[in-house]
């Protein structure tokens, strides 16, 4: 969450007095494209379909409940 596209504004304000704060002052269209792109990225990748499914272990055929009688 910290690529959210709002994060960058406070990015800027901590540094802000410093060069790098100018800097990042200066070029904010970019900044805010770049996050914007990386967070929804991000969350593409969050709830996008894994190809890999999780399979549930079944119990085999052989062996049944009735087959646990001591």
């Amino acid at each position: 969450m910290l690529t959210c596209p709002c994060h960058a504004v406070m990015l800027i304000f901590l540094l802000a007095g410093t060069a790098v704060g100018s800097w990042l002052a200066a070029v904010q269209a970019y900044l805010y494209l770049g996050f914007t792109v990386v967070f929804v990225v991000g969350i593409w990748l969050m709830f996008r379909k894994s190809a890999t499914t999780c399979e549930i272990p079944r119990p085999s055929p052989s062996r049944r409940a009735s087959d646990d009688h001591a």
